[in-house]
């Protein structure tokens, strides 16, 4: 009788394993010890077949005989009786005999071998291999090892996990042998498919022989890219052809009911992490739902099945993200399969400005982005509100790029369901437009706010919440334009509807309020604001308590008041208090965080604690970075903070160099003539002067002045102050009649616009009085 009692014991050696090295241990030992038998389960692709032909392999040398069964059907009978070789090596005739006598016969022969220990392996064994554990040869004569995507009763269960990521990069390079694709890229690529086994491999062939790179292997599954490699796995049939197709067939459903296919395609649009069940049924199910009985039942036939992973320790289930894109594939999504689903989520997501914390939704931003992610050209009201709601969110902490597409699909959506008035559509508007505005755009962010206040107002009515909402962000947009009168009309008119319909303790009327005290700061009138702003507090920290948010902006407002005026004890401790408690909410690397850091420089700052505000400053530039980009319009606003800290500090060349850098990407980014562009004008026109290169300082002041002329007239009030900064340098240049021209122009500005007793007013009277008593002595001396 010979060893191998089967024409096919197939084997992988050593140098072929990545990573096995522990499983096959504790195999070993489980086999040795007396166990009835060892069923190998875990995911489909994983490895469970390779492991028990390196077990083979390895310990070939310790076995009598060894046969290998491959379980094809539901009949493990029939699939005894079929194995090659396995009935004419055990002496039976097999020929007109039916299956069922035929699994006797073998079983007896095997029981009859005298010599042991002998190895039977069951590949893909089935649950219903249960009924069959008392007939199979068992020990000490036999060690039995059953793989098995699912976990079968009576049998001793050893699952088999993922490999790491450094296994799973192993795994990669065995299989391709290039060095066009870098490790990191590697990493990236493992990582996307979840460290599953087969995939791994599959990729690695795939990129060796077609010579694909590593962007396309990204979206090799989902494009179903040509194979045409063969793998262990698909020795049986051949070269795989498609990567996405083969995956398929590996993971076929034609065995589920209809209610196992329901609860997949619930988890099929949840994140790829365990999801304790507890949640999962108060995501997918209500009282009505006529899955409700059969909802656990079901997760736990689909965990023993091998769909989906099971913990017991934190009673979660979790599908892998090859095996959700399968089950999308052959179980499309609809929305009414859904329904529950997305209304509970979206409801999770949901934020009323005045009255939640964005922070609080955070944590449902994955959820709502795997859902969106299976219905991406869907326009229907559902997803759209989900986008909108989700949009807030990812606004609120900072993610602008995301929030924006997000908030492009849901106005196409809103448009073309309610029509570009509604309600539903102008909320879209609007929160596209504070991205606009946290962007610098801010045009486009006016021309998207003029037209929601319009349609509010019109559809809603003049006091309503939403109606002040908008009128408060227009005003926001107008202050940024350098149109501080018509900001501050809008803030007062929001402050007047708001309470009226709200009352004034209402966070609404508080926004405004704040909003009104921005205003003022641009006015010079820094008493008024910083009177508006503690009654502000007071509301929000009622309202909120003392760390939400809404409060850590207010705090932070009222402490750049405090420094303005000079009362920098105050200031230091209320930008020290958001500093900490944003580190908390947000984290030390958040944009957020960098915005605490510089409001609080700045204070340091005028303390002449100059390391310490450089300090601040300096990782405030490196997380805007991080995040955005070394270009991006939100980093460069935050290099010019550290260049002022550098001069302050006596580094005037590296502060020079650091704020040209800065003005030449605002020119590159934004244009010559963008707001944001011509303050930066005016902080290098003022860094220059302070440094006495006047000539210098000279050419970028104008520059100011002719880009507040074009945009905002004569008679603004920024374009005042570029008048006054211009006449200053002028001044120093003995430029005595335009430097007079100027300041006079500049004080009418301000008593036009600001209080009589505004600090601008008080300074630009004083320097034209300067300027005039030299410009005499200049004439007189001339005569």
């Amino acid at each position: 009788m010979p060893k191998e009692l089967t024409l096919q014991v197939p084997r992988t050696h050593d140098e072929d394993l990545v990573g096995r090295d522990e499983e096959l241990a504790e195999l070993y030992k489980s086999l040795h010890a007396q166990k009835k038998v060892v069923v190998v389960n875990g995911l489909g692709g994983i490895g469970k077949t390779t492991l028990a032909q390196a077990y083979i392999c390895r310990y070939y040398g310790e076995y009598h005989h060894i046969a290998w069964i491959t379980q094809d059907t539901d009949n493990i009978a029939k699939d005894f009786a079929n194995a090659p070789g396995l009935t004419r090596n055990l002496r039976i005739e097999a020929l007109g005999a039916e299956p069922d006598y035929l699994f006797s016969e073998i079983v007896r022969q095997m029981k009859s071998i005298t010599g042991y220990p002998n190895l039977l392996v069951i590949d893909n064994g089935e649950r219903t291999l249960a009924r069959y554990r008392d007939m199979l040869p068992g020990q000490p004569h036999w060690h039995v090892l059953v793989t098995s995507r699912a976990t079968i009763t009576g049998f001793h269960p050893q699952p088999l996990g993922f490999l790491s990521e450094a296994q799973s990069v192993a795994l990669f390079r065995k299989h391709y042998p290039l060095r066009n694709i870098g490790d990191e890229g590697i990493r990236k690529l493992v990582k996307a498919v979840d460290y599953h086994t087969l995939t791994i491999e599959i990729l690695a062939r795939m990129a060796a022989l077609q010579r694909y790179s590593l962007s396309v292997l990204q979206q090799a599954i989902e494009k179903d890219l040509r194979a045409n490699v063969e793998v262990a796995h698909s020795r049986r049939t051949g070269a795989i052809d498609r990567i996405g197709s083969y995956l398929r067939t590996t993971f076929a459903m034609s065995r589920l009911n209809e209610e196992e296919m329901w609860v997949l395609q619930q988890v099929a649009c949840l994140p790829p992490e365990f999801q304790p069940y507890r949640l999962l049924r108060e995501l997918c199910i209500d009282e009505k739902s006529p899955h409700a009985i059969t909802f656990s039942e079901t997760l736990t036939g689909l965990a023993d099945k091998g769909w989906l992973l099971y913990s017991p320790m934190s009673d979660s289930y979790r599908m892998h993200r090859i095996i959700a894109g399968v089950v999308r594939q052959q179980l499309p999504v609809r929305l009414e399969d859904i329904a529950r689903l997305l209304a509970t989520l979206t409801g999770k997501i949901r934020t009323e400005f005045s009255t939640d914390n964005a922070l609080d939704k955070f944590g449902w931003v994955p959820y709502g982005k795997s859902l969106l992610a299976v219905f991406p050209r869907d326009t229907s009201p559902a997803i759209a509100e989900l986008q909108n709601q989700l949009s807030f969110v990812l606004f609120s902490f900072c993610d602008y790029n995301g929030a924006r597409a997000l908030l492009e699909k849901a106005i196409r959506s809103g448009e073309k369901h309610f029509g570009k008035d509604h309600p539903v559509t102008t909320m879209s508007y609007n929160n596209l437009a504070l991205i606009h505005m946290e962007m610098g755009e801010y045009d486009a962010a006016r021309v998207l706010l003029e037209k929601a206040l319009r349609d509010d107002e019109r559809n809603l009515g003049p006091i309503h919440h939403h109606t002040v909402i908008r009128m408060g962000n227009l005003g926001l947009v107008l202050m940024y334009q350098g149109d501080y009168a018509g900001a501050k009309a809008l803030a007062e008119k929001a402050i007047r509807a708001a309470t009226k319909n709200l009352g004034a303790g209402h966070p609404s009327a508080v926004r405004a309020s704040s909003h009104l005290a921005c205003v003022l700061t641009h006015l010079d009138d820094f008493e008024k604001a910083r009177t508006i702003l503690r009654k502000a507090v007071r509301a929000d920290e009622k309202y909120y308590g003392v760390d939400h948010p809404a409060v850590m902006s207010t705090y932070s407002l009222l402490g750049s008041v405090l420094n303005s005026v000079g009362r920098y004890a105050e200031a230091r401790k209320l930008q020290e208090k958001v500093m900490y408690i944003t580190e908390k909410l947000f984290g030390p690397e958040h944009p957020r965080t960098a915005r605490s850091y510089r409001a609080l420089a700045k204070v340091l700052s005028n303390l002449e604690d100059h390391a310490g505000a450089k300090t601040l400053m300096e990782k405030a530039v490196r997380i805007q970075e991080n995040h955005y980009g070394a270009g991006h319009y939100l980093s460069l606003e935050y290099l010019s903070g550290l260049a002022w800290v550098l001069l302050d500090m006596g580094e005037c060349v590296a502060a020079r160099a650091l704020l040209k850098k800065s003005v030449r990407r605002y020119e590159e980014m934004l244009g010559k003539d963008h707001p944001a562009t011509l303050v930066e004008y005016g902080e290098l026109g003022f860094m220059l002067y302070e440094s006495e290169q006047y000539r210098s300082a000279r050419s970028y002041e104008q520059k100011m002045v002719r880009g507040y002329e074009k945009l905002f007239g004569k008679d603004a009030i920024v374009t005042g102050q570029a008048y006054y900064k211009l006449a200053l340098t002028l001044l120093e240049l003995g430029e005595l009649e335009n430097a007079a021209e100027l300041m006079r122009n500049a004080l009418v500005i301000y008593k036009k616009h600001l209080p009589e007793m505004a600090a601008s007013v008080k300074d630009a009277t004083r320097y034209l009085r300067i300027i005039r008593g030299r410009l005499r002595k200049a004439n007189f001396n001339q005569r």
